[in-house]
């Protein structure tokens, strides 16, 4: 229970360091939610939920089954089968609630942990939320979603390989490769 509510904690304040450090104010979207003018200022994120799509060892397409390298990590069907349950009910949900606004989360499982490591577990995590978006915009767009609308709701980042610290077998190996799913509201008010 304490690894969970840890790696909920570093969820969360990830989430707050995403948008404090890479709001787009050009977007009146994110005008918005964030400062209007000096008249509206931040108040709360609301997590609706957070859900998770896995990927096969060192690969970067989403329900791509074989590892990318060898000896890594295949994708079970049953895993391609929940991986597109969660797309179809994140669509699902975003087109209903428009309100709701997306974090597409990337890790990534260190194997070396050396720096030129940590830059491609960076870029392989931020591959993994590019194409869970990917995904994502085809099902929104398949039950008559906006792909713009989807567009300004949602953020693909990548966190790299740094939940896991040892080196062998972990136990955050399966959680490593893998893309949050982050659906939450932000609530502002005026001063």
């Amino acid at each position: 229970m304490k690894k969970r509510n840890f790696i909920l904690a570093v969820i969360l304040f990830t989430i707050a360091c995403f948008c404090f450090t890479t709001c787009d104010f050009d977007n009146p979207i994110m005008e918005k939610w964030w400062i209007d003018d000096d008249e509206n200022a931040f108040q709360s994120i609301t997590v609706v939920t957070i859900e998770y799509v896995l990927f096969a060892g060192s690969q970067s397409g989403y329900n791509v089954i074989a590892p990318a390298s060898p000896g890594g990590t295949p994708l079970t069907p049953a895993q391609v089968t929940y991986n597109d349950k969660i797309i179809e009910m994140t669509a699902e949900m975003l087109k209903k609630n428009p309100e709701y606004l997306l974090l597409l989360h990337g890790h990534a499982n260190p194997v070396d942990f050396n720096p030129q490591e940590e830059q491609e577990l960076k870029d392989l995590s931020i591959a993994r939320a590019k194409s869970t978006g990917n995904a994502l915009r085809e099902e929104f767009i398949s039950i008559g979603g906006n792909v713009s609308d989807l567009a300004a709701r949602m953020r693909e980042t990548g966190y790299g390989g740094g939940l896991t610290h040892d080196t062998g077998a972990s136990d955050n190996a399966s959680v490593n490769r893998r893309v949050e799913v982050i659906i939450f509201t932000i609530d502002v008010y005026n001063k």
